[in-house]
């Protein structure tokens, strides 16, 4: 049997709330302890990716409803994907695609330079407000909602494909909006793109993970 042998039955709400608590807890907490990292101990210089002309790319604060599309899109994995199986390949990736994102953020700090100062002037400024607040314009190249939002469409091209449309969409809105919330370089919504094609391509498409 294999190593990675799954049960290949449905997996129940308490073991999908659990593994969904676990990977939140496992992927927030390593991204707070690497940005810790790299402010406090700066080996390495800190670039800027941003194109010339970039910086007159628009402020839309109404597009932060689709930045957060990429908060939610493992959870929503978990209800339409049940077989367990799956479910623990696709969060097995996740976690591997946040620790590969690490190592860029320590190897290649990226700082964001393009925020606006905020005017809150509307619900949707005040959500980027406080996204702001909450995330430092740092550990920007490679873009995690890009990755993750693609991802997220790879498996469902996978496993639920007559969802995939719907899903691509997203995964598109969802990068689209981290240029126009002023949170990522085109650079790294590419960098972002390129990251989940490999992973696609070495994981996803393949049935690793998946012998049962």
């Amino acid at each position: 049997m294999s190593p990675f042998s799954y049960n290949n039955n449905s997996m129940s709400l308490l073991k999908k709330s659990l593994l969904l608590i676990c990977f939140t807890v496992y992927a927030l907490g390593l991204y707070k302890l690497v940005q810790i990292f790299v402010v406090r101990f700066p080996y390495f210089e800190w670039h800027a990716f941003p194109l010339p002309g970039e910086d007159s790319i628009p402020f839309l604060p109404l597009l932060v409803i689709f930045y957060g599309f990429a908060y939610i899109m493992p959870a929503w994995l978990t209800v339409v994907i049940t077989r367990e199986v799956r479910l623990r390949k696709i969060f097995t990736v996740y976690s591997l695609l946040t620790l590969i994102h690490m190592v860029f953020f320590i190897l290649l700090p990226v700082k964001y330079v393009l925020r606006p100062d905020i005017i809150i002037d509307s619900v949707m400024s005040g959500f980027v407000d406080v996204l702001y607040t909450l995330d430092a314009p740092l550990n920007s190249f490679p873009s995690m909602h890009v990755s993750f939002a693609f991802v997220t469409y790879f498996f469902i091209a996978k496993y639920k494909p007559s969802l995939k449309r719907v899903f691509l969409m997203l995964a598109l809105a969802t990068s689209i909006s981290t240029l126009f919330v002023k949170q990522h370089y085109i650079l790294d919504v590419a960098g972002g793109f390129l990251l989940a094609a490999f992973i696609n391509n070495m994981l996803i498409k393949k049935d690793i993970m998946e012998i049962t």
